[in-house]
């Protein structure tokens, strides 16, 4: 075989080669499941609903609007009811094979060699890294698993492919597409194809495996201990660390990793990432019980102990036992929040740990070595001397803005989700060069659906606009980052799902990650300090005043990216805070913004969704407790996606996209809010002769606001706001003189109304 020769060789971005590239997948799919009765699973990676029907044409669109940005895949077997888990596989119609060239040591040309000795493939497919190999079967037969996947896995043995492919809801890549693995974009192409070369279950008998054990059955040790997805990376690297404590050599601890990851991880790891799980122990540079052997902590740090003429222990050096302690434990200390933190491999998680954990970790070491090696270690174990080598250890582990949000992860309960620069995104396994230390508490299920989520608490409340409005802003929250400096408020009558809403976003990033939002304390000392290492911050059925509150400036700091100090309740020093939060706030009043003359940054700042439907039938208690319990992995999905779209706003506008009724919203609120000025600058006009009482200016302004459908300020906010308009708008300082009825009351001379003539007749001009 000479490569990938076929109709996609010179698939290009034009519009003319994509079709013809499309054309090729579904002509594909078309002659593969030519006979079968059931579903077609398209499924779009990473992060979007997997697409089932049994139309080619719909199959064609739905390519075709991803065909650009996605990794496309096909599911092998025929789906029911819109499963794409085994459950729902139903008729099988060939049998496959992957071969990954990296498992191979000759790659590429030890894939094709291969595959010249195989029972001849129906249809080979390049991927890019690898070939998918087909054989055709003459009908399709039922996906029963416990026969079907004795042959997958026969084949996976005799020809070397990737076993965990044998199994029937494998989902492979449909040609025609492109491969956007390790940030390339490689066309997957058909190079060889006959569809009339067909087979029968039988042919393959000599290849299956026993029925009686559909796992592997091969040299390796099928008693070891399975290591399953997701405690691979951890699991190996606790085991190398053990492995160098022992003395072992890189080359050894290489050796042993690539046994186990062969004969127990399920599947195994790639060749590559065990290697760099030995690199990152190879940085701990080998501690050993024997201290006297660790020669490169000795040259870094020096000697670990110091003894007069008779070989007894003197004195202790700090700044080794701090080294060794460094190596041995991964984890940093954050300066500016004066405090270390260790690293957790079951969460992938920073975790803060105190001093005092750190120096008793420290101590039995220190007993452990007095032990081994027979040295009068114990009674340097003194509290002067394990805050010393807690000194130099601040040193050794000072790693400033190591938490500094990045804009592309989301911490899941299971993994990492990474999203890549041109949009697509990984689930990756936990690793401490993350540095996360927010988590949410649902596991990633690609296959997961939230149907009741959005038919019963989403789509009957707004309307689809609002409905993609809150997937973006539910996507960002699971990020953590406000990339689009902006806050979500959710007003409207009550009992429409407003709240649940916020509920279910919260438990959905993890209450440990949320704090709620107090304006009325945010130009408070200490009120900072408490969000800290949080995500989003929440206001829940708010009062309207919550935005008119003293502190509610400091909202547009809080999302805007602005620095703070946040200075801790008998701390020391302040803590340097970014306002790069999320916000969302409900209410059943329409808020008013405290604008303070700066209407344009609050424009910025601000999406309004309106909740005005109907109320649902029926209530269900604790309804968005039942929504995570059930749809928690497919709320997660739907928020994911939301992510993805914003990213795919912000990457392409710069912004998030609202329509003109979004932003209208927008602009009615703020008008609300700069009520008073917007009345005093349309009713009101300077004219020498003339003066107005504040009493009047109220009654007249009462009066305006429910012209427009706006809700007046509140008395004590007007009066403390109409001084300064006043001056501003007319340079008319208030009087305490204004003569009505005889009597001096309070108001504003050389001022009018406008347009009113029966009121300024009872001004005496």
């Amino acid at each position: 075989m000479s490569g990938p020769v076929s109709q996609t060789e010179n698939i290009t971005s034009g519009k003319t080669s994509t079709t013809k590239a499309i054309t090729v997948g579904v002509d594909f799919l078309r002659k593969l499941f030519k006979d079968a009765e059931h579903d077609i699973e398209i499924r779009c990676l990473p992060l979007a609903e997997p697409f089932f029907s049994t139309n080619l044409t719909e199959i064609e669109n739905f390519i075709n609007k991803n065909i650009h940005k996605r990794n496309i895949y096909f599911g092998c077997c025929t789906r029911a009811e819109k499963v794409g888990t085994k459950e729902g596989c139903r008729e099988v119609v060939a049998l496959w094979l992957d071969l990954d060239f990296k498992d191979l040591t000759g790659g590429e040309g030890e894939a094709k060699k291969i595959i010249e000795t195989m029972i001849p493939p129906s249809v080979i497919v390049h991927t890019g890294n690898g070939f998918h190999v087909y054989w055709l079967l003459r009908e399709p037969i039922e996906a029963l698993p416990e026969i079907i996947e004795t042959y997958l896995k026969g084949l996976a043995r005799h020809y070397n492919g990737d076993s965990s492919a044998a199994e029937l809801a494998r989902i492979l890549r449909v040609p025609g597409t492109f491969n956007y693995k390790q940030g390339g974009k490689k066309p997957v192409s058909i190079i060889r194809a006959d569809y009339n070369l067909r087979y029968n279950l039988s042919d393959f008998d000599d290849l299956k495996i026993s029925s009686t054990n559909t796992k592997e059955k091969t040299s390796r040790n099928d008693t070891a201990d399975v290591i399953p997805e997701g405690q691979r990376n951890s699991t190996l690297t606790s085991l190398a660390g053990t492995m160098r404590r022992r003395g072992m050599t890189d080359i050894e601890i290489a050796a042993a990793l690539h046994a186990i990851n062969k004969n127990r991880c399920r599947p195994s790891l790639p060749d590559a990432e065990v290697d760099s799980i030995v690199k990152s122990v190879g940085r701990y540079e080998g501690t050993t019980t024997n201290t006297s052997g660790n020669q490169n902590l000795t040259e870094r740090f020096g000697q670990p102990y110091y003894t007069n003429k008779d070989d007894i222990v003197t004195d202790i050096n700090e700044s080794f036992w701090a080294g060794i302690y460094h190596v041995e434990n991964t984890g940093l200390f954050e300066p500016d929040e004066k405090t270390f933190y260790h690293y957790n491999p079951e969460s992938g998680l920073y975790e803060s740990i105190s001093q005092d954990s750190i120096k008793q970790r420290i101590s039995r070491r220190l007993l452990e070595v007095a032990r081994t090696e027979n040295l009068s270690l114990e009674r340097k174990r003194t509290d002067v001397t394990l805050k010393a080598i807690i000194s130099q250890l601040k040193g050794i582990r000072e790693r400033r803005g190591a938490f500094k949000k990045k804009s592309n992860i989301v911490h899941l309960a299971n993994g990492v989700i990474v999203f890549n620069e041109d949009g697509n995104a990984d689930l990756c396994e936990f690793s401490p060069d993350f540095y996360s230390r927010n988590q949410s508490p649902i596991p990633y299920d690609p296959h997961a659906r939230c149907e009741k989520f959005l038919n019963e608490l989403i789509y009957p409340a707004v309307s689809t606009e609002n409905a993609i409005l809150l997937q973006k802003y539910g996507g960002m929250c699971l990020l953590g980052d406000n990339i689009i400096q902006r806050l979500l408020i959710l007003d409207g009558l009550a009992g429409r799902g407003k709240t649940q809403f916020a509920l279910v976003i919260q438990k959905l990033i993890g209450q440990l990650n949320v704090s709620e939002l107090r304006t009325k304390h945010l130009s408070d000392r200490f009120e900072l300090y408490r969000y800290l290492k949080k995500q989003l911050l929440v206001g829940v059925d708010v009062p309207g005043n919550f935005l008119s509150e003293k502190g509610a400036y400091v909202i547009k700091g809080l999302v805007g990216g602005d620095y703070f100090d946040a200075e801790q309740k008998g701390g020391t020093g302040c803590f340097p805070l970014q306002g790069n939060f999320c916000i969302l706030i409900t209410s059943n009043s329409r808020l008013q913004v405290r604008l303070d003359g700066d209407i344009g940054a609050w424009r910025r700042r601000l999406l309004i969704v309106r909740y005005e439907a109907q109320p649902p039938k029926k209530k269900i208690p604790n309804f968005a407790d039942v929504l995570i319990k059930e749809e928690g992995p497919g709320i997660l999905n739907w928020c994911l996606a939301g992510l993805g779209m914003l990213l795919d706003d912000v990457s392409q506008h710069g912004d998030i996209q609202l329509d003109p009724e979004q932003t209208g919203i927008v602009d009615s609120l703020l008008a609300e809010s700069d009520s008073l000025r917007i009345f005093l600058k349309e009713n009101i006009e300077n004219h020498e002769h003339c003066n107005l009482s504040i009493p009047e200016i109220v009654e007249a302004y009462a009066q305006f606001c429910p012209e427009r459908r706006w809700n007046p300020k509140h008395i004590t906010v007007i009066y403390r706001e109409l001084e300064g308009l006043m001056l501003e708008l007319f340079g008319s300082s208030k009087s305490n003189s204004i003569v009505r009825d005889g009597k001096d009351v309070k108001g504003f001379r050389r001022v009018r109304f406008t347009m009113k003539e029966e009121t300024n007749a009872k001004k005496g001009t």
